[in-house]
């Protein structure tokens, strides 16, 4: 039986108000905390935030300051590295969809995979 744990995160979009996570130990096993933790924020962010309907489905965005912000005690080298490798694993999908303005954000959405683990 896996235990389920609570982080509160802040909230890029309203400091005053911090997203509520939950994760099971499983996934923080399988993965790693790390990863689990972004995982699920990733995760109720979806849930969440405002979502954007592209290409045929839902992705929230979020910028380097953003992830700076909620991942405070984390490098933006490393919250990059925990992404890309989530991405690897196949548990979220990253985009660029606006090629003539790439810097500014990068949009974020779960796969079944993600959802399930």
């Amino acid at each position: 039986m896996s235990k389920k744990n609570v982080i509160l995160f802040p909230n890029a979009n309203n400091l005053e108000t911090p997203l509520l996570a939950h994760f099971c130990t499983h996934t923080a096993f399988a993965l790693g905390i790390e990863q689990a933790i972004v995982l699920d924020y990733v995760r109720q962010s979806m849930r969440v935030e405002k979502l954007y309907l592209i290409e045929g489905g839902e992705w929230f965005r979020c910028t380097s300051k953003d992830w700076k912000i909620i991942f405070p005690y984390l490098s933006i080298q490393k919250v990059s590295y925990l992404l890309k490798h989530l991405q690897l694993q196949g548990y979220i999908c990253i985009k660029k969809f606006d090629s003539h303005n790439p810097a500014i954000y990068k949009f974020y959405g779960v796969t079944e995979s993600g959802w399930g683990i």
